[in-house]
């Protein structure tokens, strides 16, 4: 079996973005819950593949209806049938636990969990 998570990278780097607080705290949410969730049914499920997956920006309207920037304009947004397909390769044909949606993500979350970790521990 495989349980498909879609969240957010705003989920994970919230400092990403001043302008989504309670988008990024719904998506942090939806992160833990999932994980949790996981958690809790490893033992008595374990063919099942819990797919948690973390998109940027993707170019829909997304932002007007947020009361902001037109997210198609900008930077980097990650065209929708690009990340479907990234999703479906990560999660179902990979059955990959993460998936990115695109290979700077997962650049961008390696540095800053090497932030997260003191070195002088």
């Amino acid at each position: 079996g495989l349980f498909v998570t879609v969240s957010s990278m705003l989920g994970r780097m919230p400092q990403i973005s001043t302008i989504r607080s309670a988008y990024a705290a719904a998506k942090h949410f939806l992160n833990g819950i999932h994980g949790s969730f996981a958690a809790e049914h490893a033992d008595d499920f374990p063919g099942i593949i819990f797919s948690l997956a973390s998109p940027g920006i993707i170019g829909t309207d997304f932002g007007l209806t947020a009361g902001s920037a037109d997210s198609r304009d900008a930077p980097g947004a990650q065209d929708v049938n690009e990340c479907a397909a990234a999703i479906i390769e990560g999660s179902i044909v990979k059955r990959q636990r993460e998936v990115y949606t695109a290979a700077a993500h997962k650049v961008w979350m390696a540095k800053h969990l090497a932030t997260c970790v003191p070195t002088d521990v």
